[in-house]
């Protein structure tokens, strides 16, 4: 009976690990970026922000955000959002120094449950891959067109962190240690 309830929580566990199920975002907005595969040893690329309106029948839709680069992680003359990554009807404003907004005109709000995604070119100051954290923790506000109005977090990841794939590694082979612990003691 244990076997039964113990491995849909591991299979779930293991699922949240490889999807990088981080908390480090802000109800009722969750902000991932994707800086592609070589982020940790490169300096430039682009990178895919994907911004989800969770879902809950208090949530009203999505009209604005507003995202800001900093200037002591990302060189600002050599990033910015790329504008025919935005979705229709949405405009791009540069607000300067590295912060933009993007507010909707005449396209659909970003309703309980969806997202907005949009692509930027990056280009990191070199500490800010060897300064103990991560460039990608970019502080966002969100305009909403009805209660709760205002919300704002920070973004995170999308791959999964050295540590989350330690952890996973580990519970991968306890498991398999306790299940050829089972396996013996009914052979014998």
């Amino acid at each position: 009976m244990v076997k039964r309830k113990l491995k849909p929580i591991v299979f779930m566990m293991m699922i949240g690990l490889c999807l990088g199920v981080s908390n480090s975002y802000a109800a009722p907005v969750v902000g991932v970026v994707d800086p592609g595969a070589n982020w940790a040893s490169t300096l430039t690329g682009t990178a895919t922000y994907t911004f989800t309106n969770l879902t809950g029948s208090s949530i009203a839709p999505m009209v604005a955000l507003d995202l800001g680069f900093a200037g002591n992680v990302f060189n600002l003359a050599h990033t910015d959002i790329i504008a025919s990554s935005v979705s229709s009807g949405w405009n791009l404003v540069t607000l300067g120094n590295g912060t933009y907004e993007l507010a909707i005109l005449g396209g659909t709000p970003i309703s309980p449950g969806s997202s907005l995604s949009f692509s930027a070119n990056y280009s990191l100051i070199g500490s800010a891959l060897t300064n103990g954290g991560t460039p990608w923790q970019q502080y966002f506000g969100v305009v909403y067109a009805g209660a709760p109005f205002l919300s704002g977090g920070v973004t995170s990841v999308s791959t999964p962190e050295a540590s989350s794939l330690i952890l996973l590694g580990s519970a991968l082979a306890g498991l398999a240690l306790w299940r050829k612990r089972q396996l013996a003691t009914r052979n014998v």
